[in-house]
């Protein structure tokens, strides 16, 4: 296996982070009912990427799934939301580290110059 395929991100993984972003980030809302079918159509995700993503959400308490029921965001108190921060704070820096390891050239100039960009904006 070459270097680029083990930075490669699957679809389900960019699907979990978007979903958690916006929940984090109460875009979506905690105790709101999510529709699988609108946010195929509205992101154009596939279905089983979703359905992984939705999985791996529900096991972080993220969001619940009711069976015949369908997917809500899991209603968080601030005590939750600072408990879901912390222990996400403990899984980012070893995360970050294991990419940084595994970075070529090429992707280290892309970064570069993203972060030349961010500085311009």
């Amino acid at each position: 296996m070459n270097p680029a395929e083990h930075t490669q991100i699957r679809d389900s993984d960019r699907i979990e982070i978007e979903l958690r972003k916006k929940i984090l980030s109460l875009e979506i809302e905690p105790g709101l009912a999510i529709s699988e079918a609108n946010l195929i159509k509205r992101y154009g995700w596939g279905r089983t990427p979703l359905r992984e993503a939705f999985q791996r959400l529900s096991e972080q308490s993220l969001l619940q799934i009711i069976p015949r029921h369908g997917i809500v965001v899991t209603p968080l108190s601030v005590f939750d939301f600072i408990e879901v921060m912390d222990a996400m704070s403990m899984v980012i820096g070893p995360a970050a580290s294991l990419a940084c390891k595994r970075l070529t050239d090429a992707e280290l100039e892309q970064l570069d110059q993203s972060l030349d960009q961010s500085r311009i904006a």
